[in-house]
């Protein structure tokens, strides 16, 4: 799928996490940063979450039932 094709105003109200951010996580929230609400993340490795939520400007979650309570996907 072409992210660049995607209306990003159709997306842009959608209240978005992502759960784990490794190596594909990563990818995840790179690109739900750009066409969604990107709420924040979580992964059990809280200072990598930290570092990536740094990286990508949002929040990092140290409660996952928190983080779930905030998004619509």
């Amino acid at each position: 799928m072409d992210f660049q094709m995607i209306d990003k105003k159709m997306y842009k109200n959608l209240r978005t996490a992502v759960i784990g951010v490794g190596v594909m996580g990563k990818h995840h929230v790179r690109i739900l940063s750009e066409i969604s609400n990107l709420v924040g993340i979580y992964d059990l490795n809280e200072s990598h979450s930290r570092e990536v939520s740094k990286q990508f400007g949002t929040k990092s979650y140290d409660d996952l039932d928190s983080l779930l309570s905030e998004v619509d996907a």
